[in-house]
């Protein structure tokens, strides 16, 4: 599916919205996925790194190939 925000930076507005649905869930699954995807324009897949740029990476000391 092609969203008009692919590539695109993101812009404050968009990070508030991610930041603030990301701290007020307690379960991130792929129903919040695809809802945050479709809110803000973007692939699951920009989601899903953007969860782990931002969350995952900075709480664990997370080593990938």
């Amino acid at each position: 599916m092609s969203y008009c925000n692919n590539y695109k930076k993101w812009c404050d507005e968009d990070i508030m919205f991610f930041d603030n649905y990301i701290r007020n869930e307690k379960i991130i699954d792929n129903n919040a996925i695809t809802f945050l995807s479709n809110m803000l324009k973007r692939t699951d897949k920009a989601i899903i790194y953007r969860i782990f740029k931002n969350y995952i990476v900075n709480e664990f000391d997370f080593i990938y190939n």
